[in-house]
């Protein structure tokens, strides 16, 4: 974690993980050097701090769209699921990536519930790509919520087709600049 950024660029390359979290596993690093706080106890708040932020979407939007049961139920399911508590003290990458998968899901939700102002087009198109730099399935299950918005929408909203080619555009273009930088950097 104390390697240059662009050591960590070059290392990732070889790695079977994107580099998002190594990215912000530096930045916690070098805060925790700073406070004179350990690392390994940093990092693991690190992916506390994304459960915390799923407990916060569970009571602000989840609550609101889905009613108070869903909001209590849903961080209580993910809390139990197999080997997640695991994850959340091991200092890695996997609450992130449920956390930036909820966020897909719910732009895709506002999306197809006929609210899909540009807001939640980006939200989805941006964390896509923030999904796909934290790990491979985070990619693969964000290009299967775009799939199924695909079929939705050839089925029930046509004219937002544009918007969809738009969106998958700006990602593909994204990951690739961003990809052919981590591979090719100097």
């Amino acid at each position: 974690m104390l390697l240059p950024v662009s050591d960590i660029i070059t290392v990732t390359a070889g790695d079977v993980h994107p580099p998002l979290y190594y990215l912000m596993g530096k930045a916690v690093a070098e805060l925790s050097a700073i406070l004179g706080v350990d690392l390994l106890y940093s990092l693991k708040l690190l992916s506390i701090a994304a459960y915390v932020l799923i407990l916060g979407i569970s009571v602000t939007k989840i609550r609101k769209d889905y009613g108070l049961f869903t909001a209590g139920l849903f961080p209580f399911a993910i809390a139990i699921m197999n080997e997640f508590s695991k994850y959340v003290l091991i200092g890695r990458m996997y609450c992130w990536v449920v956390l930036f998968v909820l966020i897909i899901f719910l732009a895709f939700r506002s999306i197809i519930n006929n609210k899909s102002d540009i807001k939640s087009w980006i939200i989805m198109a941006v964390f896509t790509i923030v999904a796909a730099y934290t790990h491979y399935f985070a990619a693969m299950t964000a290009a299967c919520i775009y799939l199924a918005l695909l079929v939705y929408l050839i089925k029930n909203n046509k004219e937002h087709i544009k918007y969809w080619l738009i969106s998958v555009a700006v990602i593909i273009i994204s990951y690739l600049i961003i990809f052919l930088k981590r591979f090719f950097h100097p």
